[in-house]
């Protein structure tokens, strides 16, 4: 507190959106996925058997996720977490995909919104995926969009810790989390 009095006024608290809703994924907007490019740049950000597969099988493994992602976000808009891009100045969304289970992410893809769409051309691991949503969001927040996004419960600051591993378990219905 000392050093806040040496300050006449303090500055007015940072806002990285102009508009709350691109914040939250809109379902009726259609959600465009570069699977190609994603693949060719981000191989390695592919948790194993999938950063050794074949470009074409791996391609059908991510087609499919993104329609069960598509649905789930149908489902519970919330999934869907926010990230501030930095570089860029605007507001991205990580939508988790489920590569090798139903229930369990294992990566994130980056979506951009272009107004009337949604286009995601990368992907993140998870842990970026928290880290960046973190940067945005606090770690406090980290926690209450987890469990807004995932049907989860977590009472206490300790647990946040633990987030970065609970952010693979993506189903709402999976309330043991």
């Amino acid at each position: 507190e000392h050093e806040v009095r040496r300050y006449a006024k303090l500055p007015e608290m940072a806002f990285y959106w102009e508009d709350p809703t691109k914040l939250v994924f809109d379902p009726r907007k259609e959600l465009v996925v570069n699977v190609e490019h994603i693949i060719q740049d981000n191989k390695n950000r592919f948790p194993a058997p999938f950063s050794t597969m074949p470009d074409y099988q791996l391609q059908l493994f991510i087609d499919g996720s993104v329609k069960a992602a598509k649905e789930r976000l149908r489902r519970n808009y919330k999934i869907a977490v926010p990230q501030y891009f930095i570089t860029a100045g605007t507001i991205q969304l990580l939508i988790p995909l489920c590569l090798a289970a139903q229930d369990i992410a294992d990566l994130a893809i980056v979506v951009e919104d272009y107004g009337n769409m949604y286009r995601a051309s990368t992907c993140l691991t998870l842990d970026q995926a928290m880290n960046n949503a973190r940067l945005l969001l606090g770690l406090i927040a980290i926690g209450s969009i987890h469990d807004v996004a995932f049907g989860n419960i977590m009472a206490t600051k300790n647990q946040i810790a633990s987030t970065i591993c609970k952010f693979r378990r993506v189903s709402h219905m999976c309330p043991e989390i």
